[in-house]
This record gives C-alpha cells, sequence and structure tokens, in this order.
C-alpha cells in the first residue's frame, strides 16, 4: 500500500506525525559538519531513509511472492512434496533459491534507481546530498553540475547492474563458468 503513495507526500506524512505530533525525530537535514555526531547524522538519516524504503519494498515483496509461486509449481517441486518433504523444508531448502534468482536483479536495479529517488527526498527533507545537490543544479539551471550529477547517478544504475550480473553465479551454481563441459 504504501509504495503506491508519492516519495514526497509519505516523506511529509513522516515528518508531521514523528518530527510535529510526537517530536521524537528531526524534521530536516543535517546543517554543518562542525559539531555532528554520527548519533545525530543516523538520527537525520531515519525519515528519509525511511521513505524511500517505505516506497519501494511493496514492489519487491509482491515480486518476491510471484517468483516463489511460479517456482513452487513446477515439477521438481511438486514431485518432491508428493514424496512427502515438508512444507517448510520444501520452501526453504528447495524453492526459495531459485525463487529469489529474479528477485536479486530487482533489488539491484532498485538500489542503483534509489539514487534517482533521492532527488525527491533529499528536497522534502532538506538533506543536503546529491539528490539536493541535482535539485538546486536544476532549479538554478547549472547544465555542468547537471551533467556531472546526471553522469553520477547512471553510474550508479550501471554499477549496480555490474554487481548484480557479478553476484549472479554465487545464487545460481548453473550460471558459472570454467568447468567441466
Amino acid at each position: 500500500m504504501l509504495d503506491s503513495f508519492p516519495q514526497f507526500w509519505l516523506g511529509m506524512l513522516l515528518i508531521v506525525l514523528f518530527g510535529v505530533q510526537l517530536q521524537v525525530l528531526p524534521t530536516f537535514g543535517v546543517s554543518g559538519v562542525e559539531g555532528v555526531t554520527v548519533s545525530g547524522v543516523l538520527l537525520h538519516l531515519i525519515l528519509p531513509v525511511s521513505t524511500l524504503t517505505l516506497t519501494g519494498m511493496g514492489y519487491l515483496f509482491l515480486y518476491t511472492r510471484s517468483s516463489l509461486l511460479t517456482v513452487l509449481t513446477s515439477e521438481p517441486i511438486q514431485h518432491a512434496h508428493a514424496r512427502g518433504v515438508p512444507y517448510g523444508r520444501l520452501v526453504r531448502r528447495h524453492a526459495l533459491r531459485p525463487a529469489l534468482l529474479p528477485v536479486h536483479t530487482i533489488l539491484m536495479m532498485e538500489i542503483g534507481f534509489l539514487a534517482a529517488g533521492s532527488i525527491v527526498v533529499e528536497t522534502v527533507f532538506a538533506y543536503p546530498g546529491l539528490g539536493r545537490l541535482t535539485f538546486d543544479a536544476i532549479a538554478a539551471r547549472d547544465y555542468p553540475l547537471m551533467q556531472g550529477a546526471f553522469l553520477v547517478l547512471t553510474l550508479m544504475v550501471v554499477l549496480m547492474n555490474a554487481v548484480a550480473d557479478a553476484t549472479y553465479p554465487l545464487l545460481d551454481p548453473r550460471v558459472r563458468t570454467g568447468g567441466g563441459r
């Protein structure tokens, strides 16, 4: 349900609830580097990270469920279930690993796209970062800075795709190269 909310709106709701009503979290980002502690930075990160996480998790859960249902209806899993393998063991040992392969790829791409989503969230929370810098560059029509920021965002997506490709053989032994054949 939360993944259908726009990030800026959910961020504002979290600010109102936890920053204004309950007064347990700060409502905007770290303003300077002098006198800022690690716990202060982490405290200021709770609401922006929660906003980015809550708006992206629903899609991942639905994709995981769909992938797991596809694997559970495959012939080898059905045969194992017919042989009497308990359902919980069947899911944990035989179905979950193949079901997580496409989810792994989606998750790595989402981490790359997370930097682009941070533009809105960093602006809402007045948090200094690449997203806020990109927004300020767009507002000021600073084209060289926009190009640099978009280059970094693009490199993040490409890097996360490369990480997904590099770690995929760790999850699926069938993909590994160099062997007997």
